[in-house]
């Protein structure tokens, strides 16, 4: 009979009580309704691959409808005449898991082999895409489940960079995953058609007296390690975690400044080694040691035994020095724009702040004698004492600058 709303409505059980009923479609060769002895009512399609006989349950009588329940079979059918089995399909999506499965194959098969800051990326990851999107099958992510989370992060949150980052690894993540079999081949990147929030290059940077309103403010604060990191960052331009995660073990050689960064943000190929001048040199060596703990800014309430970061009283000093516009990051575009201005190369520049730069000038770096470097930051830490009106080390140990 020809499977439709009025035919099936008439059908009743009426088997031994054990197995199911069956049902030909007399329109789709192989689709079936099978009705069972509890009345409910499954349409079913079989076919044959390679000789072997298979059947595939559709779905449900009444949540799919006859019309429905044919198009499926026709595009299942579409699919054995190209050599494919849908029952196989359905069994491999059951193995390829869901987001949070690839979410870790992302983190343990190329972000950790691969990138410095596969930290960032599973932060991010833990943030905002497994809460979101976790539980679900790559290949059922659909571009709408991305654009809300995009929006979540960029409008409600406030955070549209933010929003911009995590868009973009969860597209490459989904690539990725397509190429390890996670995602079924040819599967379109719900990601791929998502506009981006625009992005304006910030170009923030501290003058004169904005410095030494900062200084004053930093003063104030009661913890020697936040002192140390707020100079730290005005005196190196090193990134956010990279100061937090110091480790005294990475300052190669006291004497002339050698720092090989292990935890460096930077792209720039093989060891990312830094030059500190004096200045810098001097607020670590102020800063108590804490035993077991090798990190230039120690935590107990961490997992990873150092500073994650101190939001508060950085709101706290920024508030009181009149800067409630400049964040962290600024402090590192200050020492860039500031030994720029005061003469210095850009490749001395870009080697102090760790910079990745083009192939040529990868490779003059990677002669570059780390003296010019060292000199550079040795100005620039004069520069900024000057600029200051402090010793920086006394300012984070506490003691009096004036007392000589």
């Amino acid at each position: 009979m020809k499977l439709s709303k009025r035919s099936i409505e008439r059908l009743r059980y009426d088997g031994d009580g054990k197995e199911p009923v069956r049902y030909s479609d007399t329109e789709i060769r192989g689709l079936s309704l099978r009705i069972y002895p509890s009345g409910r009512k499954k349409f079913w399609l079989r076919y044959r691959v390679d000789g072997r006989r298979r059947e595939l349950a559709l779905g449900d009588y009444g949540p799919l409808t006859p019309e429905q329940a044919r198009s499926m079979a026709l595009e299942k059918m579409g699919g054995v005449a190209q050599g494919q089995d849908p029952l196989e399909e359905i069994q491999r999506d059951k193995q390829r898991g869901t987001i949070n499965d690839l979410a870790k194959a992302y983190i343990d098969g190329h972000a950790k082999p691969n990138k410095r800051s596969w930290k960032t990326d599973e932060a991010r990851l833990e943030k905002y895409v497994k809460p979101a999107i976790g539980n679900l099958k790559p290949a059922s992510v659909s571009r709408q489940d991305i654009s809300r989370l995009h929006q979540k992060i960029g409008v409600t949150n406030g955070k549209p960079y933010e929003a911009n980052r995590v868009l973009a690894l969860v597209r490459f993540m989904l690539n990725k995953g397509q190429e390890w079999g996670h995602v079924p081949e040819g599967h379109p990147n719900p990601c791929r058609l998502i506009t981006p929030f625009e992005e304006k290059a910030r170009t923030r940077f501290l003058g004169d007296s904005e410095i030494m309103r900062l200084q004053k403010a930093v003063a104030a604060e009661d913890s020697i390690y936040f002192r140390g990191a707020i100079w730290l960052y005005l005196l190196t331009g090193l990134r956010k975690l990279e100061v937090l995660r110091l480790g005294r073990s990475e300052i190669a050689d006291w004497d002339r400044g050698l720092v090989i960064l292990r935890m460096s943000k930077s792209k720039k190929k093989g060891p990312d080694v830094r030059s500190f001048g004096e200045a810098a040199l001097a607020v670590l060596r102020v800063l108590p040691e804490v035993d077991g703990n090798e990190f230039f800014f120690p935590s107990t309430r961490s997992k990873s035994g150092h500073m994650m970061g101190f939001r508060k009283r950085w709101n706290k000093v920024r508030a009181a020095a009149g800067l409630e516009d400049v964040v962290i990051h600024d402090l590192r575009r200050t020492v860039g724009s500031r030994m720029a201005s005061g003469g210095e190369s850009m490749k001395i520049v870009a080697s102090v702040l760790g910079q990745a730069s083009s192939r040529i000038a990868e490779e003059h770096y990677a002669h570059l004698s780390p003296s010019p470097v060292q000199d550079a930051a040795n100005r620039y830490g004069d520069l900024l004492v000057k600029v200051a009106g402090v010793d920086p080390a006394k300012a984070v140990s506490g003691e009096d600058s004036n007392d000589d």
